[in-house]
């Protein structure tokens, strides 16, 4: 079963990020933003206002 982890750090990911790279000599193999995930159902925006286009 894969396990998918999920940070939430209060908009202070990239200063958390950049501590835990320096402290731990640490590698971030993948960060994707909440603003580029393409499923959009967690921000209550739908995905047609997201590429622009009114409702």
């Amino acid at each position: 079963m894969p396990v998918i982890t999920t940070l939430n750090l209060s908009g202070r990911t990239e200063e958390a990020l950049n501590f835990y790279t320096e402290a731990l000599n640490a590698e971030t193999v993948f960060l994707m933003r909440f603003r580029e995930s393409p499923d959009r159902t967690h921000t209550g925006q739908s995905l047609s206002r997201a590429k622009g286009r009114k409702r």
